[in-house]
């Protein structure tokens, strides 16, 4: 999740970056981070629903 946050807080003086971009880029700086299959990913759905919860305070798109 802090990842996650990191990568929508870079966006805050851009436009809005889509959930999928933060999906994507959240889930390869884990991978780069910690290596591969060592951090469980939730599934897209659960991360879509977490995102959507935080796109409410913080500049994220559907």
């Amino acid at each position: 999740m802090e990842i996650a946050l990191e990568v929508m807080v870079e966006h805050t003086d851009q436009s809005r970056p889509s959930r999928t971009l933060v999906i994507e880029r959240t889930r390869a700086r884990v991978t780069a981070r910690f290596g591969p299959d060592v951090v469980p990913q939730p599934s897209r759905a659960t991360e879509f629903r977490i995102l959507g919860l935080w796109s409410v305070g913080i500049r994220c798109s559907g």
